[in-house]
Parts: structure tokens; C-alpha cells; sequence
């Protein structure tokens, strides 16, 4: 799943729902890692110059309309990641690497 920032930094289109075993940001060149986190709203968090915590409300929001299997598929992918570090159960947020777009 692929969580794109337009190039302007203030819209989200999420690419690929069903890869749930791939989730990455994909920002355009040239915006800070600040301001790619900024564009998922208060509760995303930087944690360093490659990767946010993202919540999974956030993104299910971004999913919207999808079945409710598949956001029993999304919990269960976010279960199994949690204990590499990748989910924080607690804060219900997930760790997302940032990649850039030239």
C-alpha cells in the first residue's frame, strides 16, 4: 500500500489498498520529512528524516469504503508487525518508511 502526497503536500491518495504487506509514504522530491508528516494531521508524529507514525485511523479514514474484511486484513497485518517494531498497539500507530519522487 502506497500513501502518495500530491506535490502540492495537502492531499493523500492511497495506492494499492490490497498490498497490505508493503506500506510506505511516497512524498514529492524536495518536501521535508516534517512537512510529508504534517500532511497526515496532528496525530502523525516524525520520528526521524526516513520514517512517520502514522495512526491507523488515519489511514483507515484514507481507505474509506473498503469491506470490513478488509480492515479485519489491515488489523491482523498490523498485529504481526508489531512485535519488528513496525506498530505501536499502545498509541495505535504505525510506522511508515518515506520514500521521495523526483
Amino acid at each position: 500500500m502506497i500513501l502518495r502526497v500530491d506535490r502540492s503536500g495537502t492531499r493523500v491518495d492511497l495506492i494499492d489498498p490490497e498490498q497490505l504487506r508493503e506500506l510506505k509514504v511516497v512524498a514529492p522530491a524536495g518536501q521535508t520529512a516534517a512537512a510529508t508528516a504534517s500532511t497526515f494531521g496532528d496525530g502523525a508524529r516524525l520520528e526521524d528524516d526516513s520514517h512517520i507514525w502514522i495512526p491507523a485511523e488515519t489511514i483507515l479514514a484514507l481507505a474509506g469504503g473498503r469491506p470490513a474484511e478488509w480492515e479485519e486484513r489491515f488489523r491482523e497485518t498490523l498485529r504481526a508487525v508489531e512485535p519488528a517494531g513496525w506498530y505501536d498497539g499502545r498509541a495505535d500507530a504505525v510506522r511508515v518508511h518515506i520514500e521521495t519522487t523526483p
